[in-house]
């Protein structure tokens, strides 16, 4: 039996406010933002992004942030 390849298809990001960090991206990747301050996307010909809101993201014990994105494949 011959393992499937993993295609990497969405990945979401953590934002205090996820409509402002589209907007961002939108601007840089020459795509365009939809959705709101909770949840948003930025779509273009090369793919798409996601965005939620998180108010606080989490911090691990070496004070860095974690947990940030969220891939789907």
């Amino acid at each position: 039996m011959t393992p499937e390849a993993i295609t990497l298809s969405d990945i979401t990001l953590n934002a205090p406010d996820a409509f402002a960090l589209a907007r961002f991206y939108a601007v840089i990747t020459q795509g365009e933002a939809h959705g709101t301050s909770a949840r948003a996307r930025v779509t273009g010909p090369g793919g798409q992004i996601g965005f939620q809101q998180v108010a606080d993201p989490p911090i691990s014990r070496s004070g860095s942030l974690s947990d940030n994105a969220h891939y789907v494949s």
